[in-house]
């Protein structure tokens, strides 16, 4: 995956996030099985950043998506993800936003798949700062 298509994930899950009330059930779905195209988030994932206004299992009928991505995603990272997603491109990762992140409840391994920074330079960077 690359960092545009990462940015495209993370942009459409906060802005999922944030409308959520005023969305249809089926403008919501719709929105979600572009967004488990990308392959990147989980049903239960996408069913949170929705508040469960959709369940996972209506929205794995309507993806026809099973497979396990692995990972927790706290919905209230997304921005943070998104600040790090930037740094990289910059070729300065923003570790500050990476432990915001993960003090939430997003896993390295989510922030990995979400962001492109490498599992080892999150995890050296998280037990250095601990």
């Amino acid at each position: 995956m690359n960092q545009m298509q990462r940015l495209e994930v993370l942009s459409t899950a906060i802005w999922l996030r944030d409308n959520a009330e005023k969305l249809s059930k089926q403008e919501m779905l719709a929105k979600l099985v572009d967004l488990s195209e990308y392959g990147i988030l989980s049903n239960r994932q996408m069913a949170k950043i929705v508040r469960n206004k959709v369940s996972h299992t209506t929205i794995s009928h309507k993806t026809q998506k099973s497979a396990k991505t692995g990972g927790t995603l706290a919905p209230e990272s997304l921005e943070d993800l998104r600040d790090v997603l930037f740094s990289k491109e910059r070729k300065a990762i923003d570790y500050e936003a990476v432990a915001r992140a993960a003090r939430k409840g997003t896993s390295q391994n989510m922030i990995t798949k979400l962001t492109g920074v490498s599992q080892s330079s999150i995890s050296r960077r998280m037990n250095h700062a601990s």
